[in-house]
């Protein structure tokens, strides 16, 4: 015996009926603004290398001057010390510029591990700046590089504040919001729908036709009768009395 068929269900992208991830609303001008801070502590740090390489006989002359006070001088080849201290500074400068570029990204995403590695990295490059002022000071020649120029410290300072405000942004109130898990619910919407899905509201389900008022069948069709197989009903069927 068979019943009246159910009508179709509906269908959810890709066939899987979970839930998709809300798409992120873009971020707010705190986040975008340490983007753009970040993207300039990058190009400070590319400076600083080019800095370097266009003072090369500034730092030879101060290397000079460092090894004047030392007592072994005369063993020591200024030349390899340059080099060695210009092969340093090129390297902690590219390293340092694919850290900036790395975190501006990943916070612009909404990353939060990011803003959190942000901060630590900020953390370190202050031990670094505040390490740089002692050995500058100091009779070492270890005190050689463009962070020990006056045009180098100048980039090291302002590197430094460019650090220090955009991770006040990072931890502005308006960016929390950003740095949250993306929310998850159903972004299909059936045919004639006008608000989210499944319906709250009485009514036929998507892609089956509501009946006119009544309950009578639409123009056209003939009421449904009884299924097949079942006994007649009404007095005409009735078998006579005995």
């Amino acid at each position: 015996m068979t019943g009246p068929q159910p009508g179709p269900y509906p269908q959810y992208p890709g066939g899987s009926g979970m839930p998709a991830p809300q798409p992120k609303p873009p971020p707010p001008d705190t986040v975008q603004n340490a983007f753009y801070l970040m993207l300039a502590g990058a190009g400070l740090q590319a400076l600083g290398i080019i800095s370097a390489l266009v003072q090369v006989d500034t730092i030879r002359e101060m290397v000079r001057d460092r090894l004047r006070e030392q007592p072994d001088a005369a063993t020591v080849d200024v030349d390899s010390v340059v080099n060695v201290s210009l092969a340093a500074i090129v390297l902690v400068g590219l390293i340092g510029i694919g850290l900036w570029l790395w975190m501006a990204f990943a916070n612009r995403a909404g990353k939060n591990w990011a803003r959190i590695t942000a901060t630590i990295f900020f953390g370190i490059s202050t031990l670094s700046v505040l390490s740089n002022i002692a050995v500058s000071t100091s009779d070492s020649t270890m005190a050689v590089g463009s962070s020990n120029t006056t045009f180098g410290t100048i980039l090291s300072v302002l590197m430094w504040v460019v650090g220090l405000v955009a991770i006040i942004l990072l931890w502005h109130g308006r960016s929390a919001p950003h740095f949250r898990k993306a929310s998850y619910g159903y972004e299909y919407q059936p045919p004639g729908a006008t608000s989210g899905y499944p319906p709250t509201g009485p009514g036929p389900a998507p892609g089956q036709t509501a009946p006119p008022p009544g309950g009578s069948p639409p123009q056209g069709q003939q009421p449904p009768g009884p299924p097949p197989g079942s006994p007649p009903d009404g007095p005409q069927d009735m078998p006579p009395p005995r």
